[in-house]
């Protein structure tokens, strides 16, 4: 999924993923030797293969250790999130729900994820809006 740019002055470069750019950066560290995102090797200014410094091998192995760790607390925190609770996006469409159906809205809103249309709609359900005053219309 990289994504090839063209600048104005007509130069083109590559521009990778952050999964490609890990992948890219292990490839790197296991080989010792420098790749264009072009999956090439970089080459020094004699034509040979150039090699990674010690600096450019602590900034890779960095990188990889931070998106290990990312990985880490995203499963951390997913892990605890009890089966059955909402999501944000799902708690923001079930709050809309009651906040429509309170409005009396004839509006028809499009979902892209069916897990908030469900919440949603439980939104919607959960509202007498008898127990409420009326609300004035500016409709004709």
């Amino acid at each position: 999924m990289a994504k090839t740019v063209k600048t104005k002055t007509g130069k083109t470069f590559r521009l990778l993923m952050p999964h490609e750019k890990g992948e890219k950066y292990a490839r790197e560290l296991r080989k010792g030797k420098a790749f264009t995102n072009d999956g090439e090797y970089k080459k020094d200014q004699y034509g040979k293969d150039r090699r990674l410094s010690n600096e450019q091998r602590a900034y890779r192995s960095g990188y990889l250790d931070a998106r290990k760790d990312e990985a880490k607390l995203y499963n951390w925190k997913k892990s605890k999130q009890p089966d059955g609770a909402y999501t944000e996006a799902q708690k923001k469409a079930y709050h809309s729900g009651r906040g429509y159906k309170l409005g009396y809205s004839d509006r028809r809103i499009e979902f892209k994820n069916e897990e908030n249309k469900k919440a949603f709609r439980a939104g919607y359900r959960s509202v007498d809006p008898q127990k409420y005053p009326e609300i004035k219309s500016n409709k004709k």
